[in-house]
């Protein structure tokens, strides 16, 4: 079953496995929040950016650059960038994600006022892949389950398995400026889970 871009979809439970993964591929700077200060232009930055990638992992693998190159120039973008996102999108760990099933910013709602957007999400027979962008200047050396992006993704995992039962699901975050992909486990998304509902007892 596909999930198109536009469906707000109901959604408990669910699974993933990790697989560390650091590309060589080095993105600019897009980091929004320096300390406790945080930047303006380097939130526009980061939009841009997320703009950009969904441009070109939507396009024809044959014209991917050229478009990349046409948005990076009306994004006020480095021009070079299409090049090194053209080689991140093309890594194999993330093939599922930027497949032709994928989907793009998918909103979703499910139970107690819940719902967000995936940057990306593939639905197979066996599994629910999802995939979100993050824009810091370092990612954190590790993602615990309290960790605020651990509780996102737990949210959306829970919810999306009550709507695809039987899927185990596989969570990644993609950090933007590194080209660093980050798996979050099994264990800590389901910790992350229990902790949520502790804090709505």
């Amino acid at each position: 079953r596909g999930v198109q871009s536009s469906e707000v979809i109901e959604l408990p439970n669910w699974a993933t496995t990790a697989l560390p993964f650091t590309s060589s591929q080095t993105l600019p700077f897009t980091v929004a929040r320096n300390s406790d200060t945080f930047d303006k232009k380097a939130v526009e930055e980061g939009i841009a950016i997320h703009k950009l990638i969904e441009i070109m992992a939507d396009a024809p693998l044959d014209i991917r650059v050229v478009e990349g190159q046409r948005w990076a120039k009306r994004l006020k973008l480095d021009p070079n960038l299409p090049e090194r996102l053209h080689t991140l999108l093309r890594q194999p760990e993330l093939g599922v994600f930027f497949s032709e099933t994928a989907q793009s910013e998918v909103t979703i709602g499910g139970k107690n006022g819940f719902s967000g957007r995936i940057d990306r999400l593939a639905i197979t027979d066996d599994f629910i892949y999802l995939l979100d962008y993050k824009t810091n200047r370092q990612p954190p050396n590790v993602v615990g389950p309290e960790h605020r992006y651990a509780q996102q993704m737990a949210g959306y995992a829970q919810n999306l398995q009550s709507a695809f039962p039987g899927r185990d699901v596989k969570a990644a975050l993609l950090w933007t400026q590194t080209g660093q992909i980050t798996w979050i486990s099994e264990a800590v998304l389901s910790q992350a889970l229990d902790q949520q509902h502790k804090a709505m007892a």
